[in-house]
């Protein structure tokens, strides 16, 4: 579930985008898995459901290694972008964090295969390639966001 105003809009990178409604300081978690919000189709039960709805858990979901099953987003989260330089990073797949500020106005990131082991089949054969050859950049996480300061300057966690 999202935890910071955001908004809907066309987006540079693919179709529509997920923009940030409001100023986000580093480390301020952005996201945050809340089942009963969002909805976790377990993996095993994907092949029994019909094409029409495997093809729309496969569009606007993931593969969260840690539930088994393919998360749904309760909210617009699901048209979070992927970017090589993204500006939120996956913790734990539980929750997305701001790896940087983040302006109002600007479309909210992340790398996709962060947290999605079937990330390649939201791009195509061509992308997917490329960005499993290594042309997917590593992002730099502050240590504050992971825990390595002191616990009262983090917001994550």
């Amino acid at each position: 579930m999202l935890l910071v105003k955001t908004y809907i809009e066309r987006s540079a990178i693919h179709g529509m985008g997920l923009f940030s409604g409001e100023f986000i300081s580093e480390g301020t978690v952005v996201w945050k898995l809340m089942p009963g919000l969002d909805l976790i189709v377990p993996e095993s039960s994907l092949g029994q459901l019909p094409l029409v709805v495997r093809d729309y858990v496969d569009r606007y979901g993931y593969l969260n290694e840690a539930s088994k099953g393919y998360v749904l987003c309760g909210d617009d989260a699901r048209f979070f972008n992927h970017s090589d330089f993204p500006n939120t990073v996956s913790l734990n797949h539980e929750m997305s964090v701001a790896v940087r500020d983040i302006e109002k106005g600007e479309e909210l990131t992340c790398n996709y295969y962060e947290f999605d082991r079937t990330a390649a089949n939201h791009f195509s054969r061509e992308q997917a390639v490329e960005l499993r050859n290594g042309s997917c950049k590593q992002v730099a996480v502050p240590s504050a966001i992971l825990g390595d300061t002191n616990p009262e300057d983090r917001r994550a966690g």
